[in-house]
């Protein structure tokens, strides 16, 4: 599938989830991953859909965290820092920062009732403080509060 830019705040169905995608951004569809690319060309966001049996039905940040984390293929017994946790709609999100290696990440996930979805944003350690980049974090921020699965296909 091709590249998309993202409407101004408008909500798009880029295929395995829908969001509301900021402008500054460009999505690619992809079969099992949706890759986002800020315009800045500094960094990249990863989404992608998990198995929602993945952590008990009322699991905890930390379990999903976990299952975040080993999707986005980091291995981390610590925990991040910026912590953000939010309990919504039976609905169970968060997020942390992490240092991995030369690479700074953001890691998120989204647990209801009907998934899971996590999501990642990385880029080189020594970029992380420009302010462009923290923007674009921001950006991930709250594009990924938005994430939603598509309804079932009947």
């Amino acid at each position: 599938m091709g590249e998309r830019t993202a409407p101004d705040s408008g909500v798009v169905d880029l295929g395995i989830v829908s969001l509301a995608a900021s402008p500054h951004w460009r999505f690619y569809p992809m079969e099992d991953r949706l890759i986002g690319r800020p315009l800045s060309g500094v960094g990249v966001l990863t989404i992608i859909r998990l198995e929602k049996d993945l952590v008990p039905q009322t699991p905890s940040h930390e379990q999903c965290m976990a299952v975040a984390l080993e999707a986005a293929g980091y291995d981390r017994d610590a925990p991040g820092s910026n912590r953000a946790k939010d309990y919504c709609d039976n609905c169970i999100a968060g997020g942390e920062s992490f240092e991995v290696g030369e690479a700074f990440a953001r890691v998120w996930y989204r647990h209801c009732l009907d998934g899971m979805i996590a999501a990642w944003y990385a880029c080189p350690f020594e970029r992380a403080k420009e302010r462009s980049v923290i923007k674009m974090m921001n950006d991930a921020d709250k594009m990924v509060a938005t994430l939603r699965l598509p309804p079932p296909v009947a």
